[in-house]
């Protein structure tokens, strides 16, 4: 099924004033002074098809001037200390949106930089620069006060931005310049992002994930001759997504907020924020994402259709930004509140089966539709949820046919809905309870049985015939009371 070739290729960058270096990759020697070179040109043919976007990751750490040795021959060098502006302007700065902007702007004009150095005709489709939260002091000067995740919220959001927009069949990772956490904290969030790729876009089967990392370089004076391999660490093949066991509060407020009596209209700002945000991601987003959780393709149609999703990343792409403080004075950057990476991943995958459905009606839908469709986004999700959606589709295509066969039961479904139970009955020529009967007769929705029956439960369901005399079905109940009746939702943690 996957036939399309568009590759994602992320690099993590520290301190760019790498040296001059010549790396082997694929049995090529290339003369460079990063590896993120090398590595693009042993993939030309898909860069000169417009294949091919990247992702550079950088810590607004770069804010801080490098002042250590280097050497000075070194394109890297000679491009950094060429872009000095850039980084005098984030200095400069008295909001962080503007601080981000211009590191963006070096990083982008730092790769264009390297392209003209080294003569290389690279046209590259979309060069992306994610300028993320350093912590701690690691260039000496400036201090980065909030929590190690906003790293891996930031770095979800922006990726699987691109990912919902473009069906990357491969990822590909270069960790050779990546400093402190950013190797761990990158390859820790591969497979999310696979995922939200994966379940976004129907033609894809898989994702390839491949991770690359260049031998360790020990200065010496003829390092520049030396041989560095681009080493491939591993190579993976993503088929089914990963699903988190609870759902994390959206915001987590740093401890330094809450203790600083002078922050408190910050504090009951971020409260507020909290407040509406903890509405959405506990209101429609969690019965979504229990509904993929637990194999219950009916429910998951019903909760989707027609309904527009709150959009969460602007919350990223306004308010988050917007209370970032810089402390010109201390050379401090404050970040009050930190958005956990696991209730934005939560987000992105109830974003992905809205985006790949885009249902703006609720239209009930018939066999044909819920096999074709939802077979699919469950064998995602657990391949063995796929048979068990084939086994009652087949049930239900048996009891079609059934209906077909019969006027009595064929006109008593046109333009009107029955209980699947009784239908069930009725086409076994069994006595079918009264309807008094059948009320008195009914339980509390059991949570074994709807998983067995991936939500297509005899006593919960109605049918009905369509136009085309196919089978439709509908719940009886709202889909969100029988995922409460039944326990079948995702459970919420702080």
């Amino acid at each position: 099924m996957t036939c399309v070739d568009n590759i994602l290729i992320v690099a993590p960058w520290g301190m760019p004033i790498w040296r001059r270096l010549t790396y082997s990759i694929n049995g090529k020697e290339i003369k460079s002074c990063t590896s993120l070179l090398p590595l693009l040109l042993s993939m030309k043919e898909y860069i000169d098809a417009g294949k091919v976007d990247i992702v550079i990751i950088v810590l607004d750490s770069l804010v801080d001037k490098y002042e250590g040795s280097v050497d000075r021959e070194s394109e890297c060098f000679k491009c950094y200390y060429e872009l000095q502006d850039y980084i005098n302007k984030a200095n400069e700065a008295d909001l962080y949106k503007d601080l981000v902007s211009a590191l963006e702007s070096f990083t982008k004009e730092f790769f264009k930089c390297l392209l003209r150095k080294y003569n290389l005709d690279l046209k590259i489709n979309d060069l992306n620069v994610i300028v993320a939260p350093a912590i701690g002091s690691p260039g000496g000067k400036w201090t980065f006060k909030g929590e190690l995740r906003e790293f891996s919220s930031l770095l979800l959001h922006k990726i699987a931005k691109m990912g919902l927009s473009k069906p990357y069949h491969k990822i590909i990772v270069d960790l050779t310049h990546g400093i402190n956490f950013m190797p761990s904290l990158v390859t820790n969030l591969l497979h999310k992002f696979a995922s939200i790729i994966l379940l976004a876009h129907k033609d894809l089967d898989k994702i390839v994930i491949e991770v690359y990392n260049s031998d360790p370089v020990v200065p010496t004076r003829d390092e520049i001759k030396r041989l560095i391999n681009i080493n491939k660490a591993f190579h993976e093949e993503i088929k089914t997504i990963q699903l988190i066991h609870a759902i994390p509060y959206f915001i987590s407020v740093s401890g330094w907020i809450k203790d600083n009596k002078y922050k408190k209209d910050l504090f009951m700002k971020i409260k507020d924020l909290e407040n509406k945000i903890k509405s959405v991601l506990f209101g429609h987003i969690k019965y979504v994402y229990s509904s993929l959780y637990y194999p219950l393709p009916l429910a998951l149609y019903y909760l989707i259709c027609g309904q527009d999703l709150y959009d969460l990343g602007q919350v990223i792409e306004n308010e988050y930004m917007n209370y970032i403080y810089i402390n010109k004075k201390d050379l401090t950057i404050e970040r009050p509140y930190t958005i956990e990476p696991d209730a934005l991943y939560v987000y992105y995958i109830s974003k992905a089966v809205h985006n790949r459905l885009n249902l703006t009606k609720c239209v009930p839908p018939d066999l044909d539709y819920l096999e074709t469709v939802f077979t699919q986004i469950y064998s995602r999700v657990n391949i063995a949820y796929e048979a068990l959606i084939e086994h009652e589709i087949s049930q239900l295509r048996q009891l079609e046919e059934k209906i077909k066969e019969d006027k009595d039961i064929l006109n008593r479904l046109l333009n009107r809905w029955e209980s699947y139970d009784k239908i069930k009955l009725l086409s076994e020529r069994k006595d079918v309870k009264s309807e008094e009967e059948k009320e008195k007769s009914q339980k509390m929705p059991d949570k074994r049985i709807l998983i067995a029956h991936v939500g297509l439960s005899y006593d919960l369901v109605e049918l009905s015939l369509n136009e085309q005399n196919k089978l439709v079905l509908r719940y009886k109940l709202e889909p969100k009371k029988i995922l409460e009746d039944s326990k079948l939702i995702v459970k919420s943690e702080k």
